[in-house]
């Protein structure tokens, strides 16, 4: 409804659950997986923050991790470091046929409870980036953020100097990157929807432009009711394949195959996170000559009591499925009322 209470003129599609929750806090969910694991007997579980890699070395069958004037050796190692991972990567001469191009994103958080749980728009299948969305943020008291935006910087980190040159290093600049560039920016609905969101950055138009999309959301949404999130959200990369002179659409991992792997996410890394833990521990175990409790990790966190969803793929196959059908319903409407406006 319109916020006159009156039908929206605009056709809706929407899927929605009931009684389960749709919201987690990762940052307590990591704290407690680190908490359980160093309370397993017989176990030695180490955390180092504030410790930047700056290379790593084979050595022989394991890897040394040069840590400011430390060395670190491990059997195995997992690479999660956002844009850096790819850095990383380079540094040892893999992904080489992969740039990346850093996307930052921003929210604005209004000032009070305005939705019950996450809405997205529809995704526009020409964009490789996140639809808008709408959701109760749990570390801010359930008031709705909006966003992503998306922004492309020219470094690896956005709130952190001295990342500029990380990443010339990383895109690896030359004509395949330039193919790929110039096929995104061919593409009218990609060059405004980058014009369009550079433009949520300045000041002043910012909030009246991201005004008119957030509406589609919540369409009684006021000016003064919402406010740029300063500090929010960091850099996504978006990997280039030099290859196929493309922007690739979802996550990228490297996998040579000889215990390390480097991970790069184009969300903040929740979304797909579990996921990706998922296939990385598999992968760990199978070249350490481990074994992995795969029932009692169904158990607890897929299939289990304490699952929300009790038969995950089957019953989220048909939900995606009718949501296509119902989507693929309306395109066809509009496009029908459109030729006929013609």
């Amino acid at each position: 409804m319109d916020k006159n209470g009156k039908d929206r003129a605009e056709n809706i599609v929407a899927l929605g659950a009931r009684g389960q929750w749709t919201t987690v806090d990762f940052g307590k969910m990591a704290k407690s997986l680190l908490k359980n694991a160093a309370e397993q007997e017989g176990k030695t579980v180490d955390v180092f923050f504030n410790s930047k890699v700056d290379k790593i070395e084979k050595d022989g069958n394991r890897y040394m991790l040069h840590v400011g004037d430390e060395q670190y050796y491990a059997d195995f190692v997992v690479v999660n470091a956002g844009a850096h991972s790819l850095f990383l990567a380079h540094q040892m001469g893999y992904g080489l046929n992969l740039g990346c191009l850093p996307m930052a994103g921003s929210f604005y958080m209004t000032n009070e409870k305005m939705l019950n749980g996450k809405v997205y728009m529809i995704q526009n299948p020409k964009l490789p980036f996140a639809a808008l969305h709408g959701d109760p943020d749990v570390l801010a008291g359930e008031n709705t953020r909006f966003g992503p935006t998306a922004l492309v910087l020219p470094k690896l980190e956005r709130y952190k100097p001295g990342t500029y040159m990380d990443f010339w290093k990383t895109l690896r600049f030359d004509k395949n990157i330039a193919i790929a560039l110039w096929k995104l920016l061919k593409e009218s609905d990609i060059r405004s929807y980058i014009f369009r969101n550079f433009l949520f950055e300045v000041p002043y138009l910012n909030k009246r432009l991201f005004l008119k999309d957030a509406r589609k959301i919540v369409p009684g949404l006021q000016l003064g009711e919402f406010r740029y999130a300063e500090g929010f959200v960091g850099v996504r990369p978006q990997v280039l394949n030099k290859d196929e002179q493309k922007l690739m659409l979802g996550e990228a991992s490297i996998n040579p195959g000889n215990g390390i792997l480097f991970n790069m996410t184009p969300s903040p890394g929740a979304t797909s996170c579990l996921g990706n833990a998922e296939r990385d521990v598999k992968t760990i175990v199978g070249h350490l000559g481990k074994t992995f409790d795969e029932d009692l990790f169904k158990d607890e966190l897929t299939e289990g009591e304490y699952c929300i969803l009790p038969k995950p793929l089957e019953s989220q196959k048909a939900r995606v499925n009718l949501i296509r059908a119902e989507i693929a319903r309306t395109q066809e409407k509009f496009e029908e009322a459109h030729s006929q406006e013609h």
